[in-house]
């Protein structure tokens, strides 16, 4: 079943918009599209890493997605004073619903089809091969490829969609 990305708001930038409408690019197969709109998403509303993109469970949007206000948990690799560093960053109950969708959907027919259940690691993002969790290495390559794809030949860094109003 697959929605469409809960945009709140156009997005002014050129750019952004042709790395977008890439993710829907027929040529793609389905999973590829839907996890790289929700990475995008992410990227966008959370101005996380692709280090703490890579890190994301299902269970950080799953135990948010019934909160009257949601808020997708960011964990850091960096740490202050011995502790491990984390962040909250509120999204709408609309685009937590999108997120719950393609873990439920998209996500789980992957994990059915590849590593099973029983070795579901709990990682958002999952190569649709093997079923395990993307590296921040491959979510690099990954936004490179959709820019390239997208004809933006300019280096895009995974920063470059944060603050995106979606």
């Amino acid at each position: 079943m697959h929605t469409e990305t809960p945009y709140t708001k156009a997005n002014e930038s050129e750019t952004i918009e042709k790395i977008i409408k890439f993710t829907h690019d027929e040529n793609c197969r389905d999973f590829i599209s839907r996890r790289r709109e929700v990475m995008i998403l992410i990227f966008a509303l959370t101005g996380a890493d692709r280090v703490e993109m890579a890190g994301m469970s299902i269970d950080d949007i799953l135990n948010t997605a019934q909160d009257p206000e949601p808020k997708i948990i960011i964990r850091s690799k960096r740490r202050v004073d011995k502790k491990n560093v984390s962040r909250l960053v509120q999204i709408s109950s609309e685009q937590a619903q999108y997120f719950v969708n393609y873990i439920y959907s998209d996500r789980r027919r992957v994990i059915s089809k590849t590593c099973g259940i029983d070795n579901d690691k709990g990682l958002l993002l999952l190569n649709e091969v093997t079923g395990q969790g993307l590296t921040p290495n491959t979510i690099s390559v990954e936004i490179g490829k959709i820019a390239k794809c997208a004809g933006i030949f300019e280096t895009v860094d995974t920063k470059f969609f944060a603050g995106t109003i979606f």
